[in-house]
C-alpha cells in the first residue's frame, strides 16, 4: 500500500489523467476555518479526497487511507462538527481499497462510490453503503473489457442508475487499456457504454461525469488527437463525440473535472498543465468551451511568478464550481506560497483557492501556508450563502488531512 506522499502523487496523477494574458492574481479576504482535522488510523480516516453535503449541512466523503485497516474509509462530518467513520475498507480480495473522490447519496441516505484498487480482481469496485453502515459490492472490476481502476467517483441520475469512468482496461487488460465509461442500472446490471480506443477519441478518462437534460454525458480524458486530452460528449446510445482536443500549448493540457455546464450549453473546466506555447509547459488554465466547440482561455495560471504576496496558483486538479452569477471557483494543487517540501522546480507551493469572474479576472481567496491551514487542496463544495468547503493535506509528521471552510 502506498504511503501518504505516494498516495498524494497517485491522486494528482488520477486527476490529471483525467490564450488570454493572465490578469493579476488579486487577493480577496475570506475567513478560513478548520472544521475537522483527521486523526488517522486506526480510529479515523487519513487523506480525505472529496466532499458532498446534504440539505442539513452534514458532509460525507472518503479517505484514501486510514480507517481500521488503513485501506481507506467513508466518513460523515455532522453539521455540529462531530466526525464518525461510517465504514472502513478491509481490502482485497473481499472488498475495495483506496476509495476515490466523492460519493453519491440517494433520497434514502444510501451512499455510493468507487475504490481505485481492491475487490475480487484488485482492479477496484463500485460499492453501496446503507444507512446502517452495511456495504454491498455492486461490481468488481476485472481490468479487462469492463474496465479497471475507477478514479473519479460516480454520477447518479435520480432513477437509481449510476455512471462513471474507469481509467484503464477496456481495450486491453489493466494499465495497458484505454479505459471505459460504465453504467450500473437500478437493478444492479453493469454495462459498458463506451470503450476508448486511445486514438483521437481520447484515453484514460479521469474526470467525474456530468449530465445535460437530454441524458448526454460530458467528461474529460487524456489522449486525443494531440495527446494532451479531450472534452467529450457521450450520447444516451453510446455515441462518443470529441468536443475539443487540447494541443498542450496555450489552450492547456490534461483537463481535469468535473466540468461545469451552464443553461446555454457552454462548458467550463480547468487543465492541470499548459498555458504556455511549449507542449505540456505551464501551470494550467481555466477554459470555456462554447456549443460550437470554440475554446476560450479565461485564466492562465502563472505559479510562483511575481512578488511573494501576489503569486498565483498552479496545476488545478479537481474541477470547478459555478455560482448563479457565473463566477467560477476552484483549487490548485500547487502554487501560492513557496515551499521546499513540494520539490518540483516551477511547480512549488502549497496551493490556493481561486475565483474567476465572468470577465476572466482571477482573485485568490486563500493561499495555503502549510502545516497550520493545510496544503494541496482538492475540490470545493459551495453552499447557498457563498461559503466554500474543501479538503487539504497536512504536512506535519502526524498530519492526516483536514476539512476547511472559507466564508466571504
Amino acid at each position: 500500500m502506498p504511503g501518504k506522499s505516494q498516495r498524494g502523487a497517485l491522486i494528482l496523477t488520477v486527476l490529471t489523467l483525467v490564450a488570454l494574458s493572465a490578469p493579476a492574481a488579486h487577493a480577496q479576504q475570506y475567513t478560513y476555518t478548520e472544521l475537522y482535522n483527521f486523526a488517522g488510523p486506526p480510529a479515523d480516516g487519513a487523506d480525505p479526497a472529496g466532499l458532498i453535503r446534504d440539505s442539513e449541512g452534514n458532509f460525507y466523503g472518503v479517505t484514501a487511507e486510514g480507517g481500521a485497516h488503513n485501506l481507506g474509509a467513508v466518513f460523515k462530518l455532522a453539521a455540529g462538527g462531530t466526525e464518525s467513520v461510517l465504514y472502513s475498507f478491509p481490502g482485497y480480495p473481499n472488498d475495495g481499497t483506496s476509495p476515490t473522490l466523492g460519493l453519491v447519496r440517494d433520497a434514502e441516505g444510501n451512499l455510493y462510490g468507487t475504490t481505485f484498487l481492491g475487490g475480487a480482481f484488485n482492479y477496484g469496485t463500485v460499492f453501496k453503503l446503507d444507512t446502517a453502515g452495511v456495504e454491498t459490492i455492486l461490481h468488481n472490476f476485472t481490468g479487462a473489457a469492463d474496465g479497471g481502476n475507477p478514479g473519479a467517483g460516480l454520477l447518479g441520475d435520480g432513477q437509481g442508475n449510476l455512471y462513471g469512468p474507469a481509467l484503464y482496461g477496456g481495450t486491453a487488460t489493466g494499465f495497458s487499456g484505454n479505459g471505459v465509461i460504465f453504467k450500473i442500472d437500478a437493478g444492479g446490471t453493469f454495462n459498458v457504454l463506451y470503450t476508448f480506443t486511445g486514438g483521437a477519441d481520447g484515453a484514460n478518462p479521469g474526470s467525474p461525469l456530468i449530465f445535460d437534460s437530454e441524458g448526454n454525458l460530458y467528461g474529460a480524458s487524456g489522449g486525443g488527437a494531440y495527446g494532451w486530452g479531450t472534452v467529450f460528449k457521450l450520447g444516451p446510445r453510446g455515441a462518443e463525440k470529441v468536443l475539443y482536443a487540447f494541443t498542450g500549448g496555450a489552450d492547456g493540457s490534461l483537463p481535469t473535472g468535473p466540468l461545469v455546464r451552464d443553461a446555454a450549453g457552454n462548458l467550463y473546466g480547468a487543465t492541470s498543465y499548459g498555458g504556455m506555447s511549449t507542449p505540456n509547459g505551464g501551470d494550467g488554465v481555466v477554459f470555456k468551451l462554447d456549443t460550437a466547440g470554440t475554446e476560450t482561455v479565461l485564466h492562465t495560471f502563472t505559479g510562483l511568478t511575481g512578488p511573494y504576496t501576489e503569486r498565483d496558483g498552479a496545476n488545478p486538479g479537481s474541477g470547478l464550481v459555478r455560482d448563479p452569477a457565473g463566477n467560477l471557483y476552484g483549487t490548485t494543487y500547487s502554487g501560492g506560497h513557496s515551499c521546499a517540501y513540494c520539490g518540483r522546480p516551477g511547480r512549488a507551493g502549497y496551493g490556493v483557492v481561486f475565483k474567476v469572474d465572468t470577465a476572466g479576472n482571477e482573485t485568490i481567496l486563500h493561499r495555503f501556508a502549510g502545516k497550520a491551514d493545510g496544503s494541496h487542496p482538492l475540490g470545493l463544495v459551495r453552499d447557498s450563502q457563498g461559503n466554500l468547503y474543501g479538503v487539504a493535506s497536512t504536512l506535519n509528521a502526524s498530519g492526516y488531512g483536514l476539512i476547511f471552510q472559507l466564508a466571504p
